[in-house]
């Protein structure tokens, strides 16, 4: 058996003398400023533009839009219109 002096563990001392690993790493940082410099450049490419424009153009859904609700104006009344003035400054 061992004695309970020799059991007893010394504190932790918690030290890093790394710095904890990064998720995004430089590598992703580069990669992802050339993916957006790439998606600038094709947004701003007239070939690019003009395509855009002619799929939009073509595009027919076909679906019919009518009303589902006819909505009729009516009168707000808030009683105020029936008052006599207590005092006319007038």
């Amino acid at each position: 058996m061992i004695p309970n002096t020799e059991r007893r563990r010394k504190p932790l001392l918690l030290t890093t003398k790394t710095p904890p690993p990064s998720i995004f790493t430089l590598t992703d940082a580069l990669m992802s400023q050339q993916l957006r410099s790439i998606t600038i450049m094709a947004i701003n490419d007239p070939k690019h533009r003009d395509e855009e424009e002619a799929a939009v153009d073509d595009e027919d859904t076909g679906a019919q839009v009518a009303p589902i609700v006819r909505l009729e104006a009516i009168e707000v009344i808030n009683g105020e219109e029936k008052e006599d003035a207590i005092l006319d400054l007038s």
